[in-house]
């Protein structure tokens, strides 16, 4: 799935990790790693859902997160405030389908806003993950969207096309 197109091109050793961590948030993230536990999350035009030091904890416990956000999608930006924060790293596509990891402060100015609910839908981000493939290579996009017929059906002739 997502993971074949995001994971080879990410640098794991600093995959969203605070710098702002204290020492016993970092003792919790050991603990659920020695526990054999070792999530990889991925969300999809996630809304900002804590402040600070919730996204500190967060990302130390769950240091592999993504966060795949389409290019103008207004809900990856809301609520509007300075005290929520995004969790995770971002994965930001452009409308053709390409990927970038680190964006700047800078190229976040040049960028056009998030102002679009019409780029939320999960079909939408099916569709420029699709192109993402196509951009990489792979010809086979892994998706259970295709296990359905009716689902793939619509996906290839309205969304994709």
């Amino acid at each position: 799935g997502v993971e074949e197109v995001i994971d080879p091109l990410m640098d794991h050793d600093e995959a969203g990790r605070g710098k702002e961590a204290s020492h016993g948030e970092e003792r919790l993230g050991d603990d659920l790693r020695f526990s054999g536990i070792s999530p990889i999350v991925y969300t999809f035009g996630a809304p900002r859902i804590g402040n600070a030091a919730f996204r500190s904890i967060y990302n130390g416990l769950v240091p592999k997160s993504f966060r795949v956000v389409a290019a103008r999608d207004a809900v990856s930006s809301l609520p509007p405030s300075i005290s929520y924060r995004q969790m995770g790293r971002e994965v930001w596509f452009d409308d053709c389908g390409h990927a970038t990891f680190v964006m700047s402060w800078a190229m976040r100015q040049i960028l056009p806003n998030r102002d679009n609910i019409a780029y939320h839908p999960c079909l939408w981000y099916y569709r420029l993950l699709k192109k993402n493939c196509e951009l990489v290579g792979l010809s086979n996009f892994p998706s259970t969207f295709r296990m359905d017929p009716k689902v793939a059906a619509f996906v290839e002739t309205r969304i994709v096309g």
